[in-house]
């Protein structure tokens, strides 16, 4: 088993409660054997993108992708070395607390699934989340980071019956644009956004064979 593990979290739909946020909230995230691989591969297909159709990508992103490109990327990461999982959170699920401090939804799943699966199967001394800087303040990030420890030493390592020692945890706001494995994480969310709250289930079946049956929840 791997000393440290890196997994690429992102996001889809919104934390929000308000008459026009989104119904559910969506986490996902990867866990890429050859991040060198994956990120040659992305670049390659950008390449091929551009002198075949003229494209300009100056990154994947999954809502902002026409459905040519979707598909090419979903099918390049179908091919791929890595282990994706979700959480599909339908909002009116949730309890009065979180509906009261929507902020704490996100803690919540990102942390209590996330790091539930990936401690019970590599059982790694570090654990390094590589979050998507652009949608992440200061603030938020410093509720982030002080959420885990309490979280992981509590609930977590009882209902996972974790006997190791706990992991050192890191957080790592990069930039998508230049981290092709958070391209990956982005559309992991987009394609399960796209399934539960659009009801559109293609993009989420292309990655079927690369997505972890332990790694898949759902509220509702």
């Amino acid at each position: 088993m791997p000393s440290k593990v890196t997994v690429f979290v992102d996001e889809s739909g919104d934390s929000g409660f308000r008459k026009r946020s989104s119904s559910y909230l969506v986490i996902g995230y990867v866990v890429v054997e050859n991040t060198c691989r994956v990120s040659n591969d992305v670049k390659k297909l950008t390449s091929k993108l551009s002198k075949t159709y003229g494209l300009d990508l100056p990154e994947f992103k999954f809502y902002k992708n026409r459905d040519l490109v979707r598909a090419r990327f979903l099918k390049l990461m179908a091919k791929s070395r890595i282990s994706c999982g979700y959480v599909a959170a339908k909002k009116s699920a949730a309890i009065a607390y979180l509906v009261q401090n929507p902020d704490k939804l996100y803690n919540y799943l990102a942390v209590h699934y996330l790091i539930t699966h990936i401690l019970t199967l590599y059982s790694p001394e570090e654990l390094e989340y590589v979050i998507d800087k652009q949608s992440w303040t200061s603030a938020r990030r410093k509720e982030f980071e002080s959420y885990i420890p309490s979280k992981v030493t509590s609930s977590i390592m009882r209902s996972a019956n974790y006997s190791d020692p706990i992991p050192m945890i890191n957080i790592r706001l990069a930039c998508s644009h230049n981290e092709p494995c958070l391209q990956v994480a982005d559309y992991v969310a987009g394609s399960v956004f796209q399934k539960f709250e659009r009801g559109k289930p293609q993009y989420l079946q292309i990655l079927q064979s690369i997505m972890m049956p332990g790694w898949v929840n759902t509220w509702e």
